[in-house]
């Protein structure tokens, strides 16, 4: 990675730098923008070349704040909106969290069941809960690395996930249900 941006540094006609202090490294400079992170370990380093030999014995620290390409594919690292800032629209993070964990669980027991005894307690059981897992899955994809470019995109999403619900639980009521499907769907030959 250093050297492709050390590569694009030359390409672009700029001086590109390594500095060194007190055997640390300091940065991959080009015109006084730092490049590269840092904060790297000495021993992270090969002799004479950029390169990350032994990666898998310490992790990087990334500090480097003035970085525009860092910057740029940074996830979110927190509320953005004064409603997030507040917090009141939402759960707290450890509710929401150890909600989820409690819907993934189920989902382990809630499926056998529908699939040992088809009926509509289960398959009401299966759908919410899965349709709970999947929304909340998806959402937390797309609010950490979709938003930043379509910040619509969770709305949308929103919208799919009531539909979708919506549908399934016409399906448990009008048809066959979620359970009974799954087993005709795995009959088939």
């Amino acid at each position: 990675m250093a050297m492709s941006l050390l590569r694009g540094c030359i390409r672009a006609k700029w001086s590109g730098t390594l500095q060194q202090n007190n055997e640390r490294f300091t940065g991959l400079t080009c015109n006084n923008r730092a490049l590269y992170p840092k904060t790297l370990q000495p021993h992270l380093l090969a002799a004479k070349q950029i390169g990350f030999p032994s990666l898998s014995q310490k992790t990087l620290m990334l500090t480097s704040t003035n970085s525009a390409w860092w910057d740029y594919f940074r996830p979110r690292l927190g509320p953005f909106t004064p409603a997030e800032k507040k917090g009141k629209h939402m759960m707290l993070a450890s509710t929401h969290w150890k909600l989820e964990r409690i819907v993934a669980i189920s989902l382990l027991g809630t499926l056998p069941a529908a699939i040992i005894s088809p009926n509509s307690v289960t398959d009401f059981l299966l759908v919410t809960s899965f349709l709970l897992h999947s929304h909340w899955g998806i959402d937390s994809i797309l609010q950490d690395y979709v938003a930043k470019y379509i910040p619509w995109i969770q709305k949308v999403w929103l919208l799919v996930s009531i539909l979708a619900m919506a549908g399934l639980l016409h399906f448990n009521y009008n048809d066959i249900g979620a359970s009974r499907a799954l087993l005709l769907l795995w009959s088939i030959h």
